[in-house]
Order: C-alpha cells, then structure tokens, then sequence
C-alpha cells in the first residue's frame, strides 16, 4: 500500500512539474528508471545535447553510440529504454545502442505498473488489438511474469512494555518506566521520559541520553520496519544516530527524506530549497529547486540532473 502511495505521489508531482514547465521526457519514468543500487555505478548514462538524447560513456566522455533519441532513460542491467521516433513508440536499448522489441508493434508505457524493480511494464498494441507484457530489464527479455509487489505478512517487532494504570510503559524485565516507547528495530527502542527523549535497548539500558527534545519518528506499538536512522533534536541542533544509538553525525539541518545505505544522509529543505546533507555532515554546495525522494535526481528551473555522491551529472539542460 506505501508503495503505491508512494508511486501515486511521484504521479501527481510529475505532473505538477510539467504543468510548470516544459520537458522532452516523462518524469515518472525517469524515477522508476534511476536506480540507487544500478545506475551510480553505470558507465553509460543519457543526457540532452543538441536537441536529443544521446548517451555518454562516462570513463572518457565521448558518445557511447552514435544514435539520437527524443526520449532516453538510465540502463538497468543490459536494456534502457528509450523513445524511437521513426517508428513513434518506445522502444528499448542494448548497450550497443540497438533495438531489442520488435518495430511492427506500438509500446506504450505502463508507469502504473507494480511490477519489481527490473521490471517495465509495456502496453502492446498492432492494429486493434492491445495487450500487456512485462520487459525484464535487467535480462534483456519479455515475461508474462513479474515481480510480485506483495512479501507476505509483515511481522510486528516484539514490544516489551506495559502500560500501567497510571499511564506510564514499564518493561517487564526490570520495570524501568518511561512516559512512552516505540520499537525501532527488535532490540532497540526510543522512549519518553521527563519530557525528553532517547533510545535504549530491551535490557534498560541507555544507548543514547534521555535529554533531547524532539524526534520526527512515530510513536508505535505496532511497528513492522526497521527505523535506520533517527533524528533527535537538542536546541537548534539535529542529532543523527543509528538504531543501536551510534552518533552519525550532527547538523542544523532537519532531514525530512533520510537515505539510507548511502554517503547522502537525506534530503533538507532550506526555504523555498533543497539540498542534501552527507553522513559526514557536510552539504552539497549546489541547492536545487528539487530533490527526488531517492536523492539521485534534482533540477534547478527546468534543468535536471543525476546526483550521484558529490558528482552532478546533467540530464536535460536545454541549450
């Protein structure tokens, strides 16, 4: 259900961005295309030159192929897809630059699609008859199957506390007592105590002090995903620690999107701006007028561009 809010949220935001300014390319799918764990480490990326895309062989800079399209997204294993304006459909990619799908077919984009990452959902159609297939991104292949979206039941965290009569959580090893607790993974929780906050493990002890003053992290009972990274405020500071309460940095800046698995920590917003803040505490120089929720994409106006570590890549920056 998150991932289709999630999904329907990119939707509307791509549309808002369109209806502000004008771009040769379809948003929704250049975020379903920009993988944090397949395209930072691609040598092969597109960006708009001339009035086309073409892609660029990063290791020297030079065009990978020669072959210009009107639309180019980021390779995903062996395939990227792309807009054939010969033949008006989209179309996909080898990394040769040759087409994979059949041109006596008109492909049009599911970007509804729940298929697993990898995965591209294609309305078929040739004359009057339409139909959906799946492309295998990775493979380089069509499927009738896919990637379910669904992992089965999600299994609650085991909550240690109780709630006595007087309002208060106690755990039942030791009844160390707290205003209120929520699990952030099976072993660690934070708790409220005195009006301040911290985060202990299910033993009672202590791994982070109970002095700070807020937290954008809910307070559950029921909580079936691990919470990586936890914000803790103390005064005009922002305190980052994992969940077994190491410190991971500190900041003025409040991360409203955190990213974990990456140098980026999360995405600010600093007036009408967005910018990125580092595991390390530093800040991406540049500010962007948006940031998309994985932190890999930005634009400035209409310019858009891949945020790969430190590195801005342009994507579309029109002439």
């Amino acid at each position: 259900m998150k991932k289709r809010i999630y999904c329907l949220c990119i939707f509307l935001a791509a549309l808002s961005v369109k209806a502000q300014i004008d771009i040769p390319f379809n948003l929704v799918t250049l975020t379903n295309h920009t993988s944090y764990y397949q395209t930072p480490q691609d040598t092969l990326l597109p960006t708009y030159q001339n009035g086309a895309f073409i892609y660029i062989n990063q290791k020297n800079g030079q065009p990978a192929f020669q072959k210009k399209f009107k639309e180019a997204y980021p390779f995903y294993g062996k395939s990227a897809l792309i807009f054939d304006t010969e033949n008006q459909s989209y179309n996909v990619i080898d990394r040769s630059g040759n087409l994979l799908l059949n041109s006596g077919f008109i492909y049009r984009i599911n970007n509804r699609s729940t298929s697993g990452k990898g995965f591209f959902g294609f309305f078929i159609s040739k004359e009057d008859n339409s139909s959906e297939f799946f492309f295998n991104m990775f493979e380089g292949t069509f499927t009738t199957q896919r990637n379910s979206p669904y992992g089965g039941y999600p299994v609650l965290f085991k909550f240690p506390f109780v709630k006595n009569q007087d309002g208060k959580y106690a755990l039942k090893s030791n009844h160390f007592e707290v205003d209120n607790a929520t699990p952030l993974d099976e072993n660690y929780f934070m708790i409220v105590k005195d009006g301040k906050i911290g985060i202990i493990d299910k033993a009672g002890t202590i791994l982070v002090p109970i002095e700070y003053e807020e937290s954008p992290v809910e307070y559950t009972e029921k909580r079936a995903k691990v919470v990586n990274i936890i914000p803790l405020r103390k005064e005009n500071t922002w305190y980052y620690y994992t969940t077994q309460g190491k410190l991971i940095t500190t900041s003025p800046m409040f991360c409203h999107t955190l990213l974990y698995g990456q140098t980026k920590l999360g995405v600010y917003q600093k007036g009408t701006k967005f910018g990125l803040l580092y595991i390390d505490g530093s800040t991406l120089e540049k500010e962007f007028d948006w940031i998309s929720e994985d932190g890999l994409l930005a634009r400035v106006g209409n310019d858009f561009y891949f945020i790969f570590e430190k590195r801005i890549i342009p994507y579309y920056v029109k002439n």
